[in-house]
């Protein structure tokens, strides 16, 4: 598996702890949409895209075969959102 490409989608006004939306495409060939970047007590993580069922219960309906797959991602999306809040437009400073 090749991640391809990441877009993240900033949130101009953040849902309580969610900052982010991201998509990915692995391989040219397939994307996954709805992935979150969350802040957390120790910094962002991400979460992978979920679905209610009908008991109210949140589950995940991406979940990566392994481990080193999990932490590819995670780590791609985080880099991806690093670099995105880098980028003038989406300064803190600017906002304020």
């Amino acid at each position: 598996m090749r991640i391809t490409a990441i877009k993240i989608f900033p949130l101009k006004i953040p849902r309580g702890k969610v900052r982010a939306f991201a998509s990915i495409i692995l391989d040219d060939f397939i994307m996954i949409r709805d992935f979150k970047v969350i802040e957390g007590r120790k910094g962002v993580f991400v979460g992978f895209p979920t679905r209610k069922i009908t008991d109210g219960v949140f589950r995940e309906i991406i979940q990566p075969v392994d481990s080193i797959a999990d932490q590819t991602i995670k780590e791609a999306i985080i880099r991806a959102y690093e670099d995105e809040m880098a980028r003038p437009e989406n300064s803190l400073e600017k906002k304020i």
